[in-house]
């Protein structure tokens, strides 16, 4: 197989682990919300009927879990390509730095 084709392999590997994860990680959030302040979270944080507390609360949990949410995505989806090719995933960054 080649470089060009295994790249786009793993690129499509990758974002599709880190897009599922974070579909998850999201609903896991809102049932999480619903628990805690029995109400639901902000539709829109930007939206001025939304207290500073909450929009500010919900934000900073989305872009955590967002971030914890792909980076653990990304790592295992890289352990699987290991464990399935025997090599490591290709390097996607190798273009952008020649």
């Amino acid at each position: 197989m080649s470089a060009t084709r295994k790249r786009l392999i793993w690129q499509g590997i990758s974002a599709g682990a880190a897009a599922l994860s974070v579909v998850a990680m999201q609903r896991g959030l809102e049932i999480g919300w619903r628990r805690v302040r029995h109400e639901p979270p902000p539709k829109d944080p930007t939206d001025q009927s939304a207290s500073w507390g909450s929009a500010l609360t919900w934000a900073i949990a989305l872009g955590a879990g967002v971030a914890v949410a792909r980076l653990v995505a990304v790592r295992l989806a890289e352990d699987v390509w290991e464990v399935a090719t025997h090599e490591v995933p290709p390097d996607t960054n190798a273009e952008a730095r020649s």
